[in-house]
């Protein structure tokens, strides 16, 4: 188990499995599909964190953040971008690369931690984040264990997490699966043709077209964490919604 465990660490893979790639996207298209079938369904689970929690402290915050011409503090306005900003460099490394350095995810987690505090998200809120974090980081764990995702993938995803909570942690498995089906489905239409040698010199081109290779889902995992982002207590807060 030790050395399971030391090798998932080690490995900054982006590549997952092309049968993953398909299988999550169905999976997820099966899910919404039930969920818009089942009118006036209840969720299973909702965490504490809601709009009314944000909206609670939403005149004490903005007293606070803002400036007297009426605009964010420069604080708050790099706080707004920096989830963001990982998740883009998250995206281009992975496509250039296959790979999502560990340091990665640190930052987010990290980050996280360090933007709970500057906006005092209180601490039962800050541990059922951590709580769907460390939930995904068992289930990527044990895909990775399977060879289905990547180190990288795995870790980038459990740290989304962290950010998102559970409240979004069904829409953002579901927005990730179909990203990475369309991903998926993409890249191997790239690989049915014969690309001229002057993209195949391009090293992050002929990882794509290798048809042994796997499919940056780092790609479609930051993607989703951007579509989802602007729903979460962060964006909330910090854009005063």
């Amino acid at each position: 188990m030790t050395t399971l465990l030391a090798n998932f660490l080690k490995d900054e893979s982006g590549a997952t499995a092309i049968e993953y790639g398909l299988i999550a996207s169905l999976i997820s298209i099966a899910a919404i599909a039930a969920f818009n079938s089942a009118s006036g369904a209840t969720p299973l689970f909702v965490a504490p964190e809601t709009r009314r929690e944000s909206a609670a402290t939403s005149r004490q915050d903005k007293e606070r953040r803002l400036t007297t011409d009426g605009q964010l503090n420069m604080l708050d306005s790099i706080a707004l971008i920096v989830f963001p900003l990982i998740m883009i460099f998250a995206a281009f490394s992975d496509l250039l690369t296959m790979t999502i350095p560990n340091r990665v995810s640190l930052l987010l987690v990290g980050a996280y931690f360090i933007l709970a505090f500057h906006l005092r998200v209180p601490i039962e809120t800050i541990g059922w984040h951590a709580s769907a974090g460390l939930a995904m980081l068992v289930v990527t764990f044990v895909m990775h264990y399977f060879s289905w995702i990547g180190g990288g993938d795995a870790k980038l995803a459990a740290a989304t997490a962290l950010w998102l909570g559970w409240g979004l942690l069904a829409q953002y498995g579901m927005t990730a699966s179909l990203f990475g089906g369309a991903l998926t489905v993409a890249i191997l239409e790239l690989r049915r043709h014969d690309l001229p040698q002057r993209l195949l010199s391009l090293d992050f081109v002929a990882r794509l077209a290798d048809k042994s290779g796997g499919v940056p889902y780092g790609i479609a995992l930051a993607c989703a964490a951007l579509f989802v982002y602007p729903q979460s207590i962060f964006w909330l807060r910090l854009a005063g919604a």
